[in-house]
């Protein structure tokens, strides 16, 4: 389903990587294993990356999103060099969005399980 204002390919990547992670731990409960995920992952549909940092409990892999100026954006799970002017850590329970042309957007990302 897409929500107002975003483009379907956003949407949908977002919406399946949620559905995903909801299915493991729904899973896990049906199995009578308490689940514990964490997870950072990144996927791109060719044209846009997504990066996703997420747990369900206290702690969480890190995801640091990395700029340098106008000449590109690194998305890693830790900053490749100590200039930390560069790396910004991406907040738990988000995803970041990348787009083509190099904008960058953040926002909460919400399972449902």
């Amino acid at each position: 389903l897409q929500r107002a204002g975003e483009e379907a390919g956003k949407s949908d990547m977002v919406q399946a990587m949620g559905e995903t992670v909801a299915t493991i731990i729904s899973t896990c409960r049906q199995s009578s294993v308490e689940p514990l995920v964490r997870l950072t992952a990144a996927l791109s549909d060719g044209h846009n990356i997504f990066g996703f940092r997420y747990s369900n409990d206290k702690t969480c892999p890190s995801l640091y999103l990395g700029t340098n100026g106008d000449s590109g954006v690194c998305l890693v799970s830790e900053p490749l060099d100590g200039e930390s002017e560069r790396w910004r850590s991406v907040p738990r329970s988000s995803v970041v969005h990348i787009t083509s042309d190099g904008q960058i957007n953040v926002c909460g990302f919400e399972v449902r399980a």
